[in-house]
């Protein structure tokens, strides 16, 4: 389960509106938000580094949202090796609209991470995910019995990946 040495950074979406973020930090013990806005100021990557510096004991995980997918995924690329050792797990929700796949490149993750895409992009994110050494997953949709609320299946699925 979730570790108190793990520190969790959440990366959303400052156009979105979107409270899965803010559910998240009250969850979790350690944990520090970053509302990004569509074009992320340099600074962000600072922000970053900053995060990672100041929780040098345990492990870190990060969840991106929105605009928060691309920047954790430049961060990613561009982070150092002792960094990204660090790194327990990652999730992006890929936006919802046509999968934009040069938005990865061609970017290994040697972490647990989990891609999680609408259930109508699954097939076009398979490739890229395969590549990546991404996971793909699609939650229920909304209406469905099986479905919870999307902010409760993600939270249970960063505690399954940090296991």
């Amino acid at each position: 389960m979730y570790e108190r040495e793990t520190a969790l950074l959440l990366l959303g979406d400052a156009d979105d509106g979107q409270t899965w973020a803010a559910q998240w930090a009250r969850g979790y013990p350690c944990a520090v938000h970053l509302d990004l806005a569509r074009t992320p100021p340099d600074d962000t990557r600072a922000d970053m580094a900053a995060f990672c510096a100041a929780h040098t004991c345990g492990r870190l995980a990060m969840a991106a949202h929105g605009a928060g997918v691309a920047t954790l995924a430049t961060w990613w690329a561009r982070a150092d090796w002792a960094t990204r050792r660090r790194v327990a797990a990652l999730i992006f929700v890929l936006p919802e609209s046509p999968p934009d796949h040069t938005l990865f490149g061609s970017t290994r993750f040697s972490c647990r991470t989990a891609w999680i895409a609408d259930a109508r992009h699954i097939k076009a994110w398979q490739p890229t995910a395969q590549t990546a050494g991404a996971r793909l997953f699609a939650p229920a949709p909304p209406d469905s019995p099986r479905a919870s609320p999307q902010w409760t299946w993600g939270m249970r699925l960063l505690a399954q990946m940090l296991d």
